[in-house]
């Protein structure tokens, strides 16, 4: 099977398996629920609610496994096709921009340079300039090509939805891929990165000037890791 219909097929069987946990988890809630003898009309209306969530899962599940056996069947190549030209499209325009920016910083601190000295010093200068440039960029660029491939294909689904205050981040923070809608103007940026199973949520609060790092392990609720303040600066 080609990687790409791997990638989707690996993809779904993982969004089935916890929704299999979820609907597993509300049938084992209901059980203990109906065992309390306690705010019995509070606890009725739990469970309804539960029971809405389960044929909610239900539901979710059984698409999922027709989406399975579509992509067996080959049924959806022509859509995952195309899904994959996009990220991949989308990843090279990240590398180009990153490249662009890059080029001209360097380029403009070989300028600023030539104008601190004299002819001669100028030209031995650039001559080394130049050549730590081309090593540097052919590192550099090496470096952000294999950080982009870490950069999965639903990763960059969700970037097409999310602002662009928010996105993906490696756990090192060296690999940042910003959201392609605009700003929703909260002058808060949020960045998501994972390790292995633990989802790590860091928001940049400008309007407080603090930086909350949460930290998210499977179906738990977030928790606060770390408050750090932090200087005001401009988002993206």
């Amino acid at each position: 099977m080609n990687v790409k219909y791997r990638s989707e097929k690996n993809k779904i069987e993982l969004e089935i398996k916890t929704l299999l946990n979820n609907k597993t988890h509300a049938e084992d809630t209901i059980s203990r629920i109906r065992k309390e003898q306690v705010n019995l009309s509070f606890n009725q209306a739990q469970i309804e609610k539960l029971k809405n969530n389960i044929i909610t899962y239900s539901t979710n599940i059984e698409n999922l496994k027709d989406r399975l056996l579509a992509i067996e069947k080959g049924d959806l190549n022509e859509e995952l096709d195309e899904t994959y030209k996009k990220n991949k499209a989308h990843m090279n325009k990240l590398i180009e921009a990153s490249f662009r920016k890059k080029n001209e910083e360097k380029k403009q601190d070989v300028t600023n340079a030539k104008k601190s000295k004299d002819f001669f010093e100028s030209q031995r200068s650039d001559n080394r300039q130049n050549k730590a440039d081309e090593r540097e960029y052919d590192r550099s660029l090496r470096f952000f090509r294999k950080q982009c491939s870490y950069i999965k294909p639903y990763m960059l689904s969700k970037l097409a939805n999310m602002p662009s205050n928010k996105g993906w981040r490696d756990v090192n923070g060296l690999m940042w891929a910003y959201g392609d809608l605009p700003d929703d103007g909260s002058n808060v940026v949020t960045m998501f990165s994972k390790d292995r199973d633990t989802l790590y949520i860091h928001e940049y609060d400008y309007n407080s000037n603090v930086l909350k790092v949460f930290k998210k392990e499977g179906q738990n609720r977030k928790e606060m890791v770390s408050r750090t303040p932090i200087k005001r600066m401009l988002i993206r």
